[in-house]
């Protein structure tokens, strides 16, 4: 069994098509949809972001850990609840990762500034599932404790023998071959050929070659001009450089 983790925009569901399509294991739940298709319908047909929030929360109200909501953060967690499961963690560069939430602002329950510039102090708000308590963080802030969690879990995930890894969304991307070559003595029944997909996993009309070459050109960059003090200001880039990830 796989179990996938990381924040929004991370590439989530672009490892799990990686997985499916090369391998027999099985991924754990992870959305809602997952969970309770019915539920989920009637949660995405409300108006109001805050009622479908709090719908989708009681969707995830009492499951276990291992069906809790692929973008929560794993502080909590219980590393014996995963016998038996490849844990994975998603991550990306903070400021790409900042670029992608402005323009897909998935579960935000405000509106969000006009100008990316604006959205650096932005009080984002977070629902029940997230297992941040409800409180509100700055995008990047949000970032930092996702991150800390998923490094934490990792740790006690390790100290108790069981298989975790992270997956950049960078390499996922350009060499998706490679990383699921990476992942591939862990899961079950692998292909010796690996079939890739040849469009995005977000967007199925987009053609996958126009994502790699805006991500291996760094184009987000080109949205964070005269933002950059400010993002490095807020990043951790410690708890990430043994990830490969600069200040801008």
């Amino acid at each position: 069994m796989v179990k996938i983790f990381g924040e929004r925009n991370t590439a989530t569901n672009a490892l799990a098509r990686v997985i499916t399509d090369n391998s027999a294991s099985r991924l754990l739940p992870s959305t809602e949809y997952d969970l309770d298709p019915d539920a989920s319908r009637h949660a995405w047909a409300q108006h109001d972001p805050r009622e479908r929030e709090r719908l989708l929360d009681e969707i995830y109200a009492r499951v276990a850990d291992p069906h809790s909501w692929k973008h929560c953060s794993t502080n909590p967690m219980d590393p014996a609840a995963f016998d038996q499961t490849l844990v994975l963690f998603c991550l990306r560069h903070p400021a790409s990762w900042f670029v992608s939430l402005f323009r897909n602002p998935y579960h935000a329950l405000a509106e969000l500034p006009e100008k990316i510039a604006d959205f650096v102090e932005f009080q984002w708000e977070t629902p029940e599932r997230e297992n941040l308590g409800g409180a509100s963080f700055r995008p990047l802030e949000l970032y930092n404790a996702k991150l800390h969690s998923y490094l934490e879990f990792a740790k006690r995930l390790d100290s108790q023998g069981m298989k975790c890894a992270f997956i950049r969304q960078e390499d996922l991307l350009l060499n998706s071959k490679q990383v699921f070559r990476s992942l591939a003595p862990e899961l079950l029944h692998s292909r010796k050929r690996f079939r890739r997909r040849l469009r995005s996993a977000k967007n199925g009309w987009m053609p996958l070659f126009i994502v790699e070459r805006y991500y291996a050109r760094e184009r987000w960059k080109e949205s964070l001009r005269g933002c950059e003090a400010a993002i490095n200001r807020q990043v951790d880039w410690g708890a990430l450089k043994s990830f490969g990830y600069e200040p801008l």
